[in-house]
């Protein structure tokens, strides 16, 4: 199944990164079984465009209609640096229109180590999968920082997981289970559109792992065009 041709998705970036530099922007789908950074690097692009001074892309009224599917978009600087990798999947049509939704298994995934990339956070939701491989107890928490680009910290959690009165806007951390974890992290106003944050989340035993992420006004809009 494919969209109507007479809708199209909206693309967005914090503003900034456009002010300093010109960007690139590509779009690929990802086949199944395949990574992101596989389809990103293997596929044909289904959009590509290079020297982008704005803070968005729309997509192309003539590009092919998307089918449904996963798919993943990329953001570079004129030298090549990677500002934003992510993904989303388009899903079922119900009578409001087109749903697009990021289900669990394109969560984002902690890293032992950073290296260089940038997530996306839509509308100050944090969406991350970690693994705890110890005991922990049941009234457990996720235990977690962030700090800004400046190395300040704007939310921690204390060691019960309980969030301090760094949070400008009342928050809660999730609960965690031994095992794999999917969870949610409403940032609210802690975090702004204009920066990017650095994630740490440490495990029962203090072991660490880390995320980069920025805050996206909204996930790719799908706008029905009046007929």
């Amino acid at each position: 199944m494919t969209f109507d041709p007479d809708a199209f998705f909206t693309f967005l970036w914090p503003e900034k990164w456009s002010a300093k530099s010109s960007l690139s922007f590509v779009l690929v789908a990802v086949n199944k079984g395949q990574t992101v950074e596989e389809a990103l690097s293997d596929n044909k692009p289904i959009v590509q465009e290079k020297d982008i001074k704005s803070y968005y892309v729309q997509y192309p009224c003539d590009a092919p209609p998307l089918e449904f599917g996963e798919y993943a978009w990329q953001i570079k600087n004129a030298d090549g640096k990677t500002l934003l990798t992510t993904h989303f999947i388009i899903g079922d049509v119900n009578s409001s229109g087109y749903e697009i939704y990021s289900p669990e298994n394109v969560w984002m995934y902690t890293k032992e180590q950073l290296d260089g990339s940038y997530h996306a956070a839509y509308d100050r939701v944090l969406r991350i999968h970690i693994s705890e491989p110890y005991a922990v107890s049941s009234s457990q928490r996720l235990r977690f920082c962030v700090y800004d680009s400046q190395r300040r910290i704007v939310l921690k959690t204390n060691d019960s997981g309980t969030v301090t009165d760094y949070a400008a806007h009342s928050i809660s951390s999730p609960a965690i289970t031994t095992g794999e974890n999917w969870l949610t992290i409403p940032l609210g106003h802690n975090c702004t559109y204009d920066d990017y944050y650095y994630l740490e989340v440490w495990d029962t035993k203090g072991e660490k792992s880390f995320l980069c992420f920025l805050c996206i006004p909204s996930m790719p809009r799908l706008i029905q065009l009046p007929k």
